[in-house]
């Protein structure tokens, strides 16, 4: 399609995105303190445990018992307790040779307590689709009766 208009070239929203991208970059490096969300931040586990003082205390931690994942607990123990980005941390894991377990996936199981007329629910009590109410008429020419 051929361009029917011209379009001036703005310095100023040029220089306004380069500044934006600028500021993004710098605060990948920032450290964030992160706040307390309680244990289950920790998966349970307490971040002034002597294995996670430092990344090398951690993988003879590991060796020692024959483990080679880690989960998202003892990640965000040693992001408390080190102040190093998770990124990072997970890199040099990976390069002593420990993997991250994958999170489980809680599955519903249906019962006898579940609802007999609906057996896709979504997340929470809302169902994944629609029901039999007035919304599967509209449109319809009315009745005479």
């Amino acid at each position: 399609m051929a361009r029917v208009s011209y379009i001036p070239h703005d310095q100023d929203a040029e220089d306004r995105k380069a500044e934006w991208k600028a500021d993004r970059k710098a605060m990948r490096n920032e450290h964030v303190e992160m706040r307390d969300q309680g244990p289950a931040r920790f998966n349970g586990k307490d971040p002034e445990d002597p294995e996670y003082e430092t990344v090398v205390d951690f993988v003879e931690y590991q060796d020692d018992n024959d483990e080679t994942e880690y989960d998202f607990g003892d990640l965000n123990c040693l992001n408390a307790r080190m102040g190093i980005r998770i990124q990072d941390l997970k890199a040099e894991l990976a390069e002593w040779g420990l993997t991250l377990k994958h999170r489980a996936f809680e599955h519903e199981i249906r019962g006898f307590t579940s609802n007999n007329h609906d057996r896709w629910y979504g997340k929470g009590a809302s169902p994944t689709h629609g029901g039999g109410g007035g919304d599967s008429i509209v449109g319809m020419a009315g009745q005479a009766g």
